[in-house]
């Protein structure tokens, strides 16, 4: 090999180690990553604060959405998340006294709100379930989902469990009550005030905005879960959650905040 092709050899090498050095440097290094376990209601709305909180931080949020039942046998049985958002306060407080959280992480980050929808824009829903005028009606299953056991104290309230019970249809979740309702499967539909804000250029429908003494409040804790104790992106996410900007967001995303 003569000599200069030999420093050619060695010239190569030492810009090609000068450009990776380089592009070590300027690519970012991500900060750490949390993993969220959220109630179906909440999952669009998280999706927008996730990346927010990505965009600020320079982590990575990693999502799982469910029926809050179904996300607590999760959890119980071992599931790596880090914060737990359910739809309710029940089963944070039950993997609080448990032990499988951190106390003292425990918090309200919205109050759900419920609505009866249907796909026809000129349709009354309120009427259309007073006077029977439907075939089936979807709702979260009452054991897995609160939205779907407050569904259950509307039909009460308003005197038509009997004759509602006939045509119900039970889904896992708010998500899939959903889904059944703007496929036009069923005529009506109970689901979170916040789906019917982020779905109403896509489906119109006609929607009924239920009073919140028709129902138990729907208390929609987040908690800090044992296993994401020690990572600092999880406990930055809850004090993400509980900052004035977030709330006001949360408010706009069809929640009532404390």
């Amino acid at each position: 090999m003569n000599h200069f092709v030999r420093c050619l050899i060695i010239g190569l090498i030492f810009v090609s180690q000068v450009f990776c050095d380089i592009c070590f440097r300027l690519s970012p290094t991500l900060a750490g990553e949390v993993k969220l376990a959220v109630a179906s209601n909440f999952l669009k709305p998280l999706r927008v604060l996730a990346e927010i909180f990505e965009h600020d931080t320079n982590t990575v949020v990693r999502i799982s959405a469910g029926s809050t039942g179904k996300l607590y046998a999760q959890i119980k049985q071992g599931a790596p998340f880090d914060v737990f958002l359910a739809a309710n306060a029940r089963e944070p407080a039950r993997l609080e006294n448990e032990g499988d959280t951190v106390v003292g992480s425990r918090f309200a980050y919205a109050l759900g709100r419920l609505v009866l929808w249907t796909r026809d824009p000129k349709q009354d829903p309120r009427q259309l379930l007073i006077d029977g005028h439907y075939k089936h009606i979807a709702l979260a299953n009452p054991k897995l989902a609160p939205y779907g056991q407050a569904s259950l104290k509307v039909l009460e309230r308003l005197g038509v469990s009997e004759i509602a019970h006939q045509g119900l249809i039970t889904c896992e979740n708010v998500a899939q009550a959903h889904q059944f309702a703007v496929a036009g499967n069923v005529e009506l539909a109970f689901l979170a005030y916040s789906q019917n804000i982020f779905t109403k250029d896509l489906y119109r429908g006609s929607s009924w905005l239920i009073p919140n003494d028709y129902y138990p409040k729907i208390l929609q804790e987040a908690v800090l879960l044992k296993s994401g104790a020690n990572n600092q992106v999880a406990i930055n996410f809850l004090k993400f959650l509980k900052s004035e900007p977030i709330k006001r967001r949360i408010v706009a995303f069809g929640y009532n905040v404390e």
